[in-house]
């Protein structure tokens, strides 16, 4: 029997490699099947670095408008930073939707989750250190000791409280909460720096058609697994683990009530990668109907998240909520189809961020 088995392996092997992609040894993937040699090039540049760089300029933005607000705790100064949040967190969802720093430089392998605490078991206890911090005496910089303190989520607790009105955090927004909320801003920044200036000087990705391609389709699946289940399964209680239980705390950005705009720059984002170069190679390697297939849907998905008439943490017992789960959970089969029409290896999918 073992016999026979190796026999099949060997001769499937052999099939293989007079295929018209070829088998390359040196790192399991099938090569000769991508033939648009500009179509890496024009999505590195036009989505990687060009949102690398908008994320970077966003967060610039808003520190200098929490520089405002530390001077002066007024109406007019908090409102311009919550709108230059919305903005920051929209760029940084096209920078997360793609991300693979980590995969091109080991440095950068938990940059995102020190950037952001959402979907992580440290998020439930935030609510509470940060407002131990804002009662404290303590120096402010030693008491933002953690890396998750100094987060996006936390940013957001300081300037929205917990969907609270503007007059109810005017009288929260003392000298010491927005003082916090710049170190919070200025450590963001750091990171985004990294990131940025990564992508412009930083070539790898170019390195390799097939091993870029794969990396990036990866990451799409993720994305796509992590935007159904994280981002709207479990609020809904539509996944397994919280079946039935309706929860809006569970929403990325229930506190600012952001979480639908961040849905819909996730998979345009999807969609600008696929139109600035990935259709291309998905063609080229003779993948037309998937990568046909793929756009339609997020093109579908865009529409339907467009429709919502109230933010989304009002909005979960909508039925359109289940309709784009349903959406969404197609979008991941269609990048599985892909992956798989052009001979790449689908990576294990994190199943939970707890």
């Amino acid at each position: 029997m073992k016999k026979y088995l190796l026999s099949l392996f060997i001769l499937f092997l052999f099939l293989g490699c007079n295929s018209d992609n070829d088998y390359d040894a040196q790192n399991g993937l099938i090569s000769g099947g991508i033939k648009d040699d500009t179509a890496l090039t024009t999505l590195y540049e036009k989505v990687y670095r060009t949102d690398a760089n908008s994320s970077y300029e966003a967060i610039i933005s808003l520190v200098e408008s929490l520089k405002n607000l530390n001077q002066t705790q007024n109406q007019i100064n908090l409102q311009e930073v919550q709108t230059k949040f919305k903005l920051f967190v929209l760029e940084q969802k096209k920078l997360e939707a793609t991300f693979l720093a980590d995969v091109l430089n080991d440095n950068f392998l938990d940059t995102l989750g020190y950037m952001e605490y959402f979907h992580s078991g440290k998020n439930s206890d935030l609510v509470s250190e940060l407002n131990a911090i804002f009662r404290s005496q303590t120096n402010l910089a030693e008491a933002l000791y953690k890396n998750s303190n100094k987060s996006i989520t936390s940013l957001e607790y300081t300037l929205f409280g917990e969907d609270e009105n503007i007059s109810s955090l005017l009288n929260k927004m003392d000298e010491r909460r927005s003082h916090a909320g710049l170190l919070m801003g200025e450590k963001i920044a750091t990171y985004s720096k990294l990131i940025k200036d990564f992508y412009i000087n930083d070539e790898s990705f170019l390195n390799s058609m097939e091993v870029s391609t794969s990396e990036l389709l990866n990451q799409l699946i993720d994305s796509s697994y992590k935007l159904k289940e994280w981002r709207i399964g479990e609020a809904t209680g539509i996944v397994k683990k919280y079946e039935g239980i309706i929860d809006k705390k569970k929403l990325e950005y229930y506190k600012s009530n952001f979480s639908i705009d961040a849905i819909i720059m996730i998979l345009q984002t999807h969609l600008r990668i696929l139109q600035n170069g990935l259709k291309s190679i998905a063609s080229s390697a003779g993948a037309t109907t998937q990568a046909d297939a793929i756009e339609q849907t997020l093109q579908t998905a865009i529409t339907l998240c467009k429709s919502f008439h109230a933010p989304l943490e009002d909005s979960l017992n909508d039925t359109k909520v289940k309709d784009l789960y349903n959406i969404v959970n197609v979008l991941q089969q269609e990048y599985t189809a892909l992956i798989a029409s052009m001979n790449f290896t689908q990576k294990i999918i994190e199943a939970d961020g707890d």
